[in-house]
């Protein structure tokens, strides 16, 4: 069984994209950068942590990969920065934005993976369950 170690709805819909049969597993890990922490050292800590809590078993598995993905979000004036915060529409999103909804107006450029910047980056999670052998429901394998 493949187990989704986080509550995002949004990365529980990305996975089923994948069409993959998944549970998901309720945790409780802080999810606060460290003082002085690099980004990709963060989002790595807080993977193992996840994993660690859901499934001892990941803990001893090497496949851990990161998806860098950098996106640019213009300049804006305090009127639009106000408009947006009150559609509310950032609350409980990391960044505090976005990229599927609103918030993509401001989006200047992305380089990288756009699922990732939704919340899970779809080529390279299938990539490591296909090297796991597991496959998406109805398909060989």
């Amino acid at each position: 069984m493949l187990h989704l170690a986080s509550r995002s709805p949004r990365r529980s819909e990305l996975l089923a994209r994948l069409g993959f049969a998944f549970g998901v597993l309720e945790l409780d890990i802080p999810e606060h950068r460290q003082p002085g922490e690099p980004a990709e050292d963060y989002v790595r800590r807080v993977a193992r942590e996840k994993a660690g809590a859901g499934l001892l078993q990941v803990m001893s598995t090497p496949a851990a990969v990161v998806s860098v993905s950098d996106v640019t979000v213009a300049a804006l004036d305090e009127p639009a920065i106000a408009d947006y915060l009150a559609t509310r529409e950032w609350d409980g999103k990391a960044g505090a934005y976005g990229i599927q909804g609103r918030a993509q107006v401001f989006i200047e450029h992305l380089s990288g993976s756009y699922s990732a910047v939704m919340g899970l980056p779809l080529f390279e999670t299938a990539r490591l369950l296909r090297e796991f052998g597991v496959v998406p429901q109805g398909a060989p394998a």
